[in-house]
């Protein structure tokens, strides 16, 4: 099947999962047990125990390694869930294998291997999902609509600040498995930042930081872009907060939204209609600072937006069946890449 032979069939797509851990298990196989166009028939894990866990719960077959799966397996789609410096490797033999992908993040060690993947894509035919799962969540499309609303005004940066405070010892804490927060929760971040932005990222600058975490990878991120429109974003993510501010904020030239990813508080003003009084270039009258009382309109709003997005899923089984542009597309992973790529070259300087 290739891209442009969409299968008709009403028998759901057939899907592997390599990896059955964290984000195998409980986000990827979870999520297909309830779709009605795509279902999960095989697994793999160098685990047994793991293996023989997923074929009683699912009812799939398991294999101890990819290329079995492959080669025995009539897969149309093949979720890539294992450690991330895996990540290209794996793809790229899904790929080659005639199979469609959908890929965990970060999408590659590397842009140039990204690029990479993005050529093997063009020369199969298949097509290559990348797991940015946050940009299907109410919250970002709640922001969009309130930003294209245009209450706001226009958008001049905005902010997240992903915090918690843990301790964490497992693989995810070493840089040869491709860990460290910057690339694991900064793909998250940057996927929801940088379609807000909605212009280019131009300039970075990256501070990372290992506080108290076991391993040899960051656990504190601050990062600035600044895009060719002028707008910029402040992206924190770290696990050393153990009191935080509103994970997202967002200023307009006419009020601002903040919001813990739930409820969005929102305090604006007509400002449209308020022009600035003329500007006095003498003495301040009364040797005082200038002062107005704003009109301003206060209110609160559920993360929701006005029609619910589709699930990863849902817009994966649309691509394939139906012909449906992907919400996430190649153009957009690419870019995180990109940016996380002068991410880490300005942390190094």
């Amino acid at each position: 099947m290739n891209e442009v032979e969409m299968t008709n069939s009403a028998d759901p797509l057939r899907v592997g999962v390599l990896g059955l851990g964290r984000s195998g298990w409980a986000i990827h196989l979870r999520a297909l047990a309830r779709q009605t166009r795509l279902t999960a028939v095989a697994a793999v894990d160098p685990l047994p125990e793991r293996r023989d866990e997923a074929a009683k719960e699912f009812g799939i077959t398991c294999h101890a390694t990819l290329a079995e799966m492959l080669a025995t397996e009539a897969l149309d789609l093949v979720v890539v869930a294992s450690p991330s410096s895996c990540h290209y490797d794996d793809a790229l033999a899904v790929l080659r294998a005639g199979c469609h992908c959908i890929l965990e993040k970060p999408m590659a060690p590397t842009l140039e291997n990204a690029r990479s993947l993005a050529a093997e894509v063009e020369k199969c035919g298949r097509r290559l999902f990348v797991f940015h799962n946050h940009v299907f969540a109410p919250p970002f499309n709640h922001f969009r609509e309130v930003i294209d609303s245009g209450i706001l005004g226009p958008l001049f940066s905005i902010r997240t600040f992903m915090a918690s405070y843990t301790r964490r010892w497992d693989w995810q804490v070493l840089k040869k498995n491709g860990g460290g927060y910057l690339r694991n929760y900064g793909s998250h971040a940057l996927s929801i930042m940088l379609p807000l932005l909605n212009s280019p990222v131009t300039h970075v600058a990256c501070n990372l930081q290992l506080i108290k975490d076991a391993g040899d990878t960051e656990d504190h991120v601050d990062l600035l872009l600044r895009t060719e429109s002028g707008r910029t974003a402040n992206i924190t993510v770290t696990t050393c907060a153990a009191i935080h501010g509103p994970l997202y904020t967002l200023f307009g030239k006419y009020g601002t939204l903040t919001s813990d990813g739930k409820t969005s508080r929102l305090r604006y003003f007509n400002g449209d209609s308020l022009p600035l009084p003329p500007i006095i270039d003498a003495a301040a009258p009364g040797r005082k600072y200038q002062k107005e009382d704003l009109p301003w309109i206060e209110e609160t709003r559920e993360c929701k937006p006005s029609v619910p997005p589709p699930t990863f899923y849902e817009n994966v089984a649309a691509v394939l069946r139906d012909g449906a542009e992907p919400v996430v597309t190649m153009a957009s992973a690419l870019d995180v890449l990109r940016v996380l790529e002068m991410a880490e070259a300005d942390a190094q300087k």
